[in-house]
């Protein structure tokens, strides 16, 4: 499933602006590390720094890194909300922990100028989003539409590709289930960026529900050696149909 930049004018605000390089480049790491290791307490706290930096910026790419991190925030929240055994009561309320963070992003989203990631963090914002039936009917048009602007926009995003895929990967039959469709959009994702774990994750997956055994073990092979964390969660995808 992903991050900024700075100028002013002379001597002293150069030392400035290169504090805020050194802090985003610190940022970027921690990033890399919360998403490499599925810790959302890390992705938390770096959640308000993004906010900050991107409010101080003001820029398309401050404003983009701080959609990723709610981004990375939300789906792993989202994790817990799938797969712990939590009470009805706190399920709800992950639930709307999600719904923040999602909103909150897709808001910094709207008021930026066209770009296929911006379509892109978009559409899988409102992924996070969508747990029932009633979320479905409520954001599925605005989110496909999303990912379709992000791959007229560039055709060689790979994690556009990837969110094309959710729907006919996870879906069932009668809601626009096409593990084939799929397979036939993570490939393209792989072709750009052959070392995606996400989509040979997922991959793997369609493989297992084309009956394509063997070749879904080759894909997760090699995502568990570029990301050992991995390891469990092929299975427990699926079990997910939407």
């Amino acid at each position: 499933m992903p991050i900024s930049r700075y100028t002013l004018v002379f001597v002293s605000i150069f030392l400035a602006s290169t504090a805020l390089f050194t802090r985003a480049d610190n940022l970027q790491e921690q990033f890399a590390e919360a998403q490499y290791t599925f810790d959302q307490t890390l992705a938390k706290d770096l959640l308000p720094q993004y906010e900050q930096l991107a409010q101080s910026a003001d820029t398309e790419s401050a404003w983009l890194d701080y959609a990723a991190a709610a981004l990375l925030v939300a789906e792993l929240i989202r994790g817990d909300y799938e797969y712990s055994s939590v009470a009805k009561k706190e399920k709800r309320e992950l639930g709307r922990k999600i719904d923040r963070v999602a909103n909150i992003a897709l808001k910094a989203l709207t008021t930026l100028p066209d770009s296929s990631e911006r379509y892109r963090l978009e559409a899988d914002l409102l992924g996070t989003m969508i747990r029932s039936r009633f979320k479905g009917m409520k954001y599925q048009e605005r989110l496909e539409q999303a990912i379709a602007k992000a791959l007229e926009l560039d055709d060689k995003n790979a994690d556009a590709w990837v969110s094309n895929a959710k729907r006919p990967l996870f879906a069932a039959e009668k809601h626009g289930g096409e593990p084939a469709l799929a397979l036939e959009y993570l490939n393209r994702a792989l072709e750009i960026h052959p070392e995606h774990v996400q989509a040979l994750i997922f991959r793997g997956v369609a493989h297992t529900k084309l009956g394509e055994s063997a070749l879904a073990e080759e894909d997760w092979a090699l995502a568990e050696k570029l990301n050992p964390n991995i390891a469990g969660v092929p299975e427990q995808l699926l079990d997910i149909e939407v």
